[in-house]
């Protein structure tokens, strides 16, 4: 038989959603929309009625002045996103209080990486960011980057991994930005690895380009393992890492 899921929490926003939603582990749920505002729900304020009108009604509002297609990240309290109006906001997760911001040259419609007190970012102006995320202070950038990045960057202890419209996908240093290598394609800006969110496992960057291919790349040198068809801007992986799914 077929199981019919239940819908916990829904909400009719007044904008376009042009990013995921988050959620902490006190069931509270952030998503910010193209009129570049974050919102705060509790999951447990319910559903709309069919027979009667919702009572649904954010927890607080934060607005940028300029459009969001990032999908906000959160740890330890502090919710991260980037706006188009070239700004990466750090905000209180409670109260919707500004905690700081941190100015890039052009637009930021890349997804934060939050990842041991620092957030890793990546923006429209050819940088890539990390920032302490308690204070706000710029940790390092790297500012070779080719085209502009929009997706969410896999970090971990050795390496922050990041696409970008400019037919690259780069590999930096964790610690210091310094570039570990970089890989292209070579097809061009339409074909580039940019939307997709590189995933690692078993020592293995995974990525996938709008040519419908899926790539395995070595994730310490950049060597390419192989590749097949199929796929487009997503990709995922099974729990035990040995299946890729795109």
């Amino acid at each position: 038989s077929i199981i019919k899921p239940k819908v916990i929490f829904e909400w009719q926003d007044d904008s376009d959603i042009g990013s995921a939603a988050v959620m902490d582990e006190n069931g509270r749920i952030y998503l910010a929309n193209t009129k570049g505002v974050v919102k705060a729900f509790s999951a447990k304020s319910g559903t709309p009625s069919k027979t009667k009108k919702s009572n649904i009604s954010p927890l607080w509002q934060f607005a940028t002045s300029g459009k969001i297609f990032s999908t906000p990240a959160i740890s330890g309290g502090s919710l991260v996103v980037g706006s188009s109006d070239s700004f990466i906001y750090c905000i209180n997760a409670k109260n919707g209080n500004l905690i700081w911001k941190v100015k890039a040259g052009k637009s930021v419609l890349a997804s934060p990486t939050i990842f041991k007190g620092r957030v890793y970012i990546g923006a429209s102006d050819g940088i890539f960011r990390a920032i302490d995320l308690k204070s706000g202070n710029l940790v390092w950038e790297y500012k070779n980057i080719k085209g502009f990045v929009e997706a969410k960057a896999y970090v971990d202890d050795k390496g922050v991994y990041i696409g970008s419209w400019g037919s690259t996908l780069y590999a930096l240093n964790p610690d210091n930005g310094s570039l570990l290598w970089s890989w292209t394609n070579n097809k061009g800006r339409g074909l580039s690895p940019a939307a997709v969110w590189p995933v690692k496992a078993n020592g293995k960057i995974f990525i996938v380009t709008p040519e419908r291919m899926t790539h395995a790349l070595d994730a310490t040198t950049g060597h390419e393992l192989w590749r097949a068809r199929g796929g487009r801007e997503s990709v995922g992986l099974s729990p035990d890492a040995s299946v890729v799914y795109v």
